[in-house]
C-alpha cells in the first residue's frame, strides 16, 4: 500500500449510472456507526438506480 492509500480516513467507492439526476440524501438512510474496531464495509443502494459502497477503517 503505497502511493498515498489512505487508511486512517473513510474510502469511497460511487458507482452512479444516473449522473444526470443526482440527490443527495434523496430516499438514502445514514450509514450506521461503526461500534467495533476494524475496517467496515458499508453499501447504500438508492432507488434512482446507483449503489455507494464504502470501507471504514477505525484507526
Amino acid at each position: 500500500m503505497k502511493n498515498g492509500a489512505v487508511t486512517s480516513t473513510a474510502t469511497f467507492f460511487f458507482r452512479s449510472e444516473p449522473s444526470s439526476r443526482r440527490r443527495p440524501g434523496g430516499a438514502a438512510t445514514p450509514p450506521p456507526k461503526p461500534t467495533r474496531a476494524g475496517p467496515e464495509t458499508h453499501s447504500v443502494k438508492f432507488s434512482s438506480g446507483w449503489s455507494v459502497s464504502w470501507v471504514r477503517r477505525s484507526v
